[in-house]
């Protein structure tokens, strides 16, 4: 099962980024105003490239730029949710750098920065990290197969026959309305219905 909902472009990876130009500026960092820094990542380049043991990065080389791995970012197996660690992760480089005299080491500064803008402290590069991600999205994904489905008939002991109007899904269950003759709708789980009532043979059919 695929986990990934969209390719990161670099309109999405900067309207992500300016996010987190608005949240770094939103915590009122100190040294933002000692140093009278403003934060603006759209000014920075942002370059692709096929690296396979580098999911992104910021370099100051010539000129201060983020570079992201296509091999990652276009790859549909690839959790979405580690694409934006990594996003986040390289943005916390350059919010160090603008303000730490140009560190870009995993040091504290730039473990608090992680923190307030919402990512993970920790380089995102393990194998083990992204196996972890990959579960979590599959199990955040995957939804419940209801047995009923709209249309069906069920007889209820008590209530009598009743009709399968709507169903909402979730990950852990479904919930029917049904209206039974001569009652409201009632909004029941298929569990329940499943163990207290019995569906027409013909529904499946």
């Amino acid at each position: 099962m695929s986990t990934k909902t969209k390719f990161w472009t670099e309109d999405l990876i900067r309207k992500e980024m300016k996010k987190l130009d608005a949240i770094a500026h939103r915590e009122k960092w100190w040294v933002l105003k000692k140093y009278n820094i403003v934060l603006d990542s759209s000014t920075i380049p942002i370059r692709f490239n096929n690296q396979k043991d580098e999911i992104g990065m910021f370099k100051n080389e010539d000129t201060p730029c983020f570079y992201f791995s296509r091999c990652f970012f276009d790859d549909d197996t690839f959790p979405e949710s580690v694409c934006l660690e990594v996003i986040r992760n390289v943005y916390a480089h350059y919010f160090t750098y603008m303000c730490f005299h140009g560190n870009l080491s995993h040091n504290y500064y730039w473990q608090e920065v992680c923190k307030v803008i919402g990512a993970n402290p920790n380089r995102v590069r393990t194998e083990d990290f992204i196996d972890r991600r990959l579960k979590v999205e599959k199990n955040d994904t995957d939804q419940y197969s209801p047995v009923l489905k709209c249309g069906d008939i069920i007889h209820h002991k008590k209530y009598g026959e009743g009709f399968i109007k709507s169903t909402s899904i979730y990950r852990n269950g479904a919930i029917h309305s049904i209206k039974f003759k001569g009652r409201q709708i009632l909004r029941l789980d298929e569990r329940w219905i499943l163990q207290n009532c019995k569906p027409k043979e013909n529904n499946y059919e």
